[in-house]
């Protein structure tokens, strides 16, 4: 499980809690470089690339780009991203606590306050703003979305994510996504497992189901 991956790093790790600058603005955090599924028709899935950079401040970290479709309007897509449990990753926390408009020039903003409780309790803090891109007062045609962990435990480095949504058409939404993570523990599995949730989530918020639940999280 993922909570398990999280966990054993913190029996030989530290775990100060530090703050991280989030740079303002809504933009992609990087070209995308994974492609939209391939089917029929807009197919509702996801389809992800990933591979290792480097910063000079961070280090290596892992990226995961992933590209596909939600067959739903853009304005439900809105919504669920407005849902403070479709964005937390909650398959891998014991306790969520939700702050609001945190940063007010943006349409949307919330930050997370997560605790996963263990030998040694960890708790962060993942600030996520959201906004419409296009200009357009009246039709929503692209959102820009922003997520980074803003403070808490040092055994995740870096988490910071982007989405780039756009209109397909009034029954279909495109979503690219980037996701960065550097942290005590092998990133690639609990990265893609957390994109995997997410876009379940969304799914289901979108048709006004129930969201899927987990034998341990929130």
């Amino acid at each position: 499980m993922r909570r398990t991956a999280l966990l054993l790093p913190l029996l030989v790790g530290c775990n100060r809690d530090v703050k991280t600058p989030f740079p303002a603005g809504l933009e992609p955090l990087e070209a995308n470089r994974a492609s939209f599924p391939d089917g029929e028709g807009y197919p509702e899935a996801l389809s992800c690339r990933e591979g290792e950079d480097e910063e000079e401040d961070i280090g290596t970290y892992t990226w995961v780009h992933c590209k596909g479709y939600v067959n739903a309007p853009i304005d439900d897509v809105y919504a669920a991203y407005q849902t403070p449990r479709v964005v937390a990753d909650r398959r891998a926390i014991d306790d969520l606590s939700v702050e609001w408009d945190v940063e007010p020039e943006y349409d949307v903003s919330f930050l997370l306050h997560n605790t996963v409780d263990a030998a040694i309790t960890v708790e962060f803090d993942v600030t996520w703003r959201h906004g419409d891109v296009d200009g357009d007062p009246e039709v929503v045609e692209e959102l820009g979305t922003r997520w980074q962990k803003t403070y808490g435990s040092e055994v995740i480095d870096l988490l910071r994510g982007s989405i780039r949504t756009t209109r397909v058409d009034a029954d279909n939404t495109a979503l690219e996504i980037v996701f960065h993570q550097r942290s005590l523990q092998d990133d690639s599995p609990i990265m893609h497992a957390y994109l995997d949730d997410l876009f379940a989530d969304i799914r289901a918020s979108v048709r006004g189901n129930e969201l899927p639940a987990y034998d341990s999280g929130v």
